[in-house]
C-alpha cells in the first residue's frame, strides 16, 4: 500500500510541476501581450497559484511518507531529530528544500507581478523548472555517479522540461477548447489557431529533445547491448508501455499539426468551425489521456530498478 501511495504522490508531483512549467511558458510564446494581461483566455493565473499550493503540499506529504518508511515507525512516532537529519543530510531532503523555496518564490512572483504578466510567467516557468528537475535527485539519475552521473542528470533535466512544455501546451489548449464552438468568441477562435501554429514551431524541437535525451538516459541505465535483458522484467514492461503511449502522442500531434490545425484555420476564416473544432477537441482529449498515462508510468518506473 505504501508503495502505491509513493507512486501516487510521485505522479501528482510530476503532473503538477510539469504544468507549472508548461502553462506559463505557453503564455509567453503563444499569447500576445494583451492576451497575457487579460488573464481570462486561457485563465492561467488562479490555476497556477493553486498548482503551487498543491506542489508544496505534495512535497511535504511525500517527504514525510518516505521518512516514515525509512524509520519504520508510525507517523505519530516520527523522531524530530531523525527527520531533521534526513532533511539536511540527504539529497532527498535538499531536493525537498529547493523545491519548496522555488515554489514559494513562484507564488510570490505570480501574485506580486500581476501587472507585469510577462515577468510573472517567466519567473514562474523558470522556478517551476527548478522545482521539476529537483525530482530527479531522488530518481535513477540522482543515483548515477561521476561524469556519467552529471551527463545523466543534465539529460534527464532536458527530457523533463521538454516534456513539461509539451504537456503544458496540451493543458492550455484543453482549457481554451473546453466549450462548444458556438460559445467561443471569434477573436478567441483566431487566438486558438494562432497558438496552435506557434506551438507547432517548437513542437518538433521538443520531440527531438525528448527522443535524444531518452536514448541517452536509457543507454546510461542499461546500455545498448542489454536491451534484451529487459524482456520479462517489470522495468522493461513499464518502459515498453511508456514508449507505446509516447508513440500515440506523436501520432496525434502529427495529425493535429498537418491535418486538423490547417483545417481549423480554414474553418475559422469561412465561419464554419464547429466540426473541425470538435475533431480537434477529441484529438486533444486522447492526447491528454496518453500524456497522463506516460506520467503515471514515469512515476512507477522511478520506483523500480532497471534490473527488476
Amino acid at each position: 500500500m505504501a508503495d502505491w501511495l509513493v507512486i501516487g504522490i510521485r505522479f501528482a508531483l510530476y503532473a503538477d510541476l510539469m504544468l507549472m512549467v508548461g502553462l506559463p511558458a505557453f503564455a509567453l510564446y503563444a499569447l500576445s501581450p494583451d492576451e497575457r494581461s487579460d488573464y481570462s483566455f486561457p485563465p492561467l493565473q488562479q490555476p497556477l497559484v493553486g498548482m503551487v499550493s498543491a506542489g508544496l503540499l505534495l512535497t511535504l506529504l511525500g517527504f514525510l511518507i518516505i521518512c516514515v518508511a525509512m524509520m519504520g515507525v508510525a507517523p505519530s512516532e516520527i523522531d524530530r531529530d531523525a527527520l531533521t537529519s534526513i532533511l539536511l543530510e540527504t539529497s532527498m531532503g535538499w531536493a525537498a528544500i529547493v523545491r519548496t523555496i522555488a515554489l514559494a518564490t513562484a507564488a510570490l512572483a505570480l501574485l506580486g507581478f500581476r501587472k507585469a504578466p510577462r515577468v510573472a510567467y517567466g519567473v514562474a516557468a523558470l522556478l517551476g523548472a527548478i522545482a521539476l528537475t529537483s525530482l530527479l535527485w531522488n530518481g535513477h539519475a540522482g543515483a548515477t555517479e561521476g561524469v556519467i552521473g552529471l551527463i545523466h542528470r543534465v539529460s534527464d533535466a532536458l527530457h523533463m522540461v521538454a516534456a513539461a512544455l509539451w504537456i503544458g501546451a496540451i493543458a492550455a489548449f484543453a482549457m481554451m477548447l473546453a466549450r462548444p464552438a458556438t460559445e467561443i468568441a471569434e477573436a478567441h477562435l483566431k487566438t486558438i489557431h494562432r497558438a496552435l501554429n506557434q506551438f507547432s514551431r517548437i513542437g518538433a524541437i521538443l520531440v527531438a529533445i525528448i527522443v535524444v535525451t531518452g536514448l541517452i538516459n536509457s543507454h546510461i541505465l542499461f546500455g545498448l547491448a542489454n536491451w534484451s535483458s529487459l524482456v520479462g522484467t517489470t522495468y522493461g514492461w513499464l518502459l515498453l508501455a511508456k514508449l507505446l503511449a509516447f508513440g500515440a502522442m506523436l501520432l496525434l500531434a502529427a495529425a493535429n499539426r498537418w491535418r486538423l490545425t490547417p483545417a481549423f484555420g480554414r474553418s475559422v476564416v469561412s465561419g464554419g468551425s464547429a466540426p473541425t473544432l470538435a475533431a480537434l477537441q477529441k484529438s486533444l482529449a486522447i492526447e491528454a489521456a496518453a500524456a497522463v498515462t506516460v506520467l503515471a508510468l514515469v512515476a512507477w518506473i522511478g520506483t523500480v530498478s532497471p534490473d527488476g
